[in-house]
């Protein structure tokens, strides 16, 4: 973490002490007098912690922690006032902005809160005044404010945040940029994106092959723990490793892609369904191992999807197992001695290490064979390789694999 480039501010995300990203910056904003004046506005990054459920093995275990002690927040807030000479400091979290604004103390340094976690649309104002402001996600609106200065003798003796309000687009056609639309398209959208795309896009552009089945994470019949999306995305995963078992998260596929006729996949599609760059946990399991992992996914707590593998459960029990289309258990017996066949299994590290896994037994030797392969990098080149000599080569799995028995 903060080895990369990534524009990134943030003040309470530490390793051995030292801070891992940037914890602010400072804007000379042009303030709206007829002077013109330049006002320095800092802004301070503050997240909240996830770190108990979130990439343990890329985080906590690497020694990073996070500072949940808002009052050193506030203690750099004021430093960046008396000593920096900033007229305003905006608290930007990732965090639920009402939340936070309303952890601040009650003569609290910061002048508005601009949050973003709850997805929400928001404003308001905690008790003692401070705005908070949230725009939604996925680009889907806007949440603005004004900061009004107070000016006597020519110094600035309050600041005033107001007019907080948030915007929802409506109109769709102003998140994608066409030939039709560049003057009508969110000039917002262009600054936040620009330096991002012009440096990615030639390579987020390049086809991969052709699909004609929604990719989409509705549940397929009556089975809320199977969808289309997830197959595609736990298949890859273990085709990318040579596994046999695929297991991946429903809150990790952040795409969906509706098809009416054909569509051509790019590789920004998969960086768009699966953006985290996890990497892959490859297993050597026999069945008897795998079982719990199994009996952990219908419980639905961690949202997982399946590939590989049919899990036939009714009323939080697991009924019958099929692999490789032999029935292998039944009504708590294995059969045939199934319970000692070897099999592989690939599934990312975010499943593999959070909170409560029943992955994290298996995490050395001699159960654990590799665990270092990026997830979409490896998807798309597996993908690429299948398509290689005909872009219509791609399967796509719409048969449910966690089936719900209704007696």
């Amino acid at each position: 973490m903060g080895g990369g480039k990534t524009p990134v501010i943030n003040s309470n995300i530490v390793n051995n002490g030292n801070a891992t990203f940037t914890p602010y910056v400072i804007l000379d904003k042009k303030a709206f007098t007829k002077e013109g004046a330049c006002i320095p506005v800092a802004v301070v990054g503050v997240a909240e912690d996830y770190s108990s459920s979130i990439l343990d093995s890329r985080f906590r275990a690497l020694g990073y922690v996070v500072d949940s002690n808002i009052s050193k927040s506030e203690e750099l807030a004021l430093k960046l006032k008396n000593d920096l000479k900033c007229d305003a400091v905006i608290a930007l979290v990732h965090s639920d902005a009402e939340v936070f604004a309303n952890r601040l103390s009650y003569d609290s340094p910061f002048d508005i809160v601009i949050g973003g976690h709850s997805h929400l649309f928001k404003t308001g104002s905690t008790e003692n005044g401070i705005v908070y402001i949230e725009g939604g996600s996925n680009a889907k609106g806007y949440a603005d404010a004004i900061l009004k200065f107070s000016v006597e003798k020519g110094k600035i003796i309050n600041v005033n945040a107001c007019d907080a309000s948030v915007t929802e687009i409506t109109d769709k056609s102003v998140l994608i940029l066409t030939e039709d639309n560049t003057e009508d398209f969110d000039q917002r959208l262009i600054v936040l994106s620009d330096v991002a795309i012009r440096k990615n896009q030639s390579f987020l552009n390049e086809p991969i092959g052709v699909i004609n089945v929604s990719l989409t994470k509705a549940p397929i019949g009556n089975n809320k723990l199977s969808s289309v999306l997830g197959n595609f995305i736990a298949h890859y995963t273990a085709l990318a490793v040579d596994a046999e078992i695929g297991i991946t998260n429903n809150g990790g596929l952040r795409k969906e892609i509706i098809v009416d006729g054909e569509y051509n996949l790019l590789v920004g599609d998969i960086f768009d369904i699966s953006p985290f760059g996890n990497t892959i946990y490859k297993y050597s399991l026999t069945l008897s191992e795998l079982l719990p992992i199994l009996e952990f996914a219908i419980t639905g707590k961690a949202s997982l999807r399946l590939s590989g593998i049919d899990v036939y459960f009714y009323k939080g029990g697991i009924r019958s197992l099929e692999y490789k289309g032999e029935k292998v258990y039944e009504n708590g017996n294995w059969l045939n001695g199934a319970e000692n066949i070897k099999t592989t299994v690939a599934t990312n590290n975010y499943i593999a290490t959070m909170k409560d896994s029943p992955f994290i037994q298996y995490n050395n030797a001699p159960w654990l064979i590799e665990n270092t392969r990026v997830d979409n990098e490896e998807i798309v080149s597996v993908l690429k390789e299948m398509t290689a000599k005909d872009p219509h080569s791609i399967v796509i799995d719409q048969e449910p694999h966690m089936i719900y028995i209704q007696y």
